[in-house]
Formats: structure tokens, C-alpha cells, sequence
């Protein structure tokens, strides 16, 4: 095709890549847990990210909670 862009870069950088922890400001890894909570869903593998995330910051919290008892 004469004057088609077809499979070439249209020459705009592209945006390096964030990673869902840095997303959602968290030192844990969010990816991991979304793969395990996949595996373990019924639902054919739907997870939101909302459900990870709380569940990584109610982990968070508890085991903050946890080090500050011995401390």
C-alpha cells in the first residue's frame, strides 16, 4: 500500500514501564498476588485490581501492626 504505516513505529517514545507496587504504593508485589488470586477464583480468572490492592494494604497493616508489638 503507497503511503501506508502499517507495522512501523510512528516515532513517539514509548513510556516506561510502572509496575502495579509503584501504582498503588506498596512495597509488596501486586502482580504476584494478582496470579495467585487468579488461580484460586472460580470466576475464570477475573480479579479487579481493587481486590488486590486492599488485600496487599490489609496485609500491609497488619504486619506493621505485628513489628510494632515487639518493638
Amino acid at each position: 500500500m503507497p503511503g501506508g504505516t502499517a507495522g512501523q513505529d510512528s516515532g513517539k517514545a514509548k513510556a516506561k514501564a510502572v509496575s502495579r507496587s509503584t501504582r498503588a504504593g506498596l512495597q509488596f508485589p501486586v502482580g504476584r498476588l494478582h496470579r495467585h488470586l487468579k488461580n484460586r477464583m472460580t470466576s475464570h480468572g477475573r480479579v479487579g485490581m481493587e481486590r488486590q490492592c486492599f488485600l496487599l494494604m490489609a496485609l500491609v497493616f497488619m504486619f506493621c501492626a505485628f513489628v510494632s508489638c515487639f518493638v
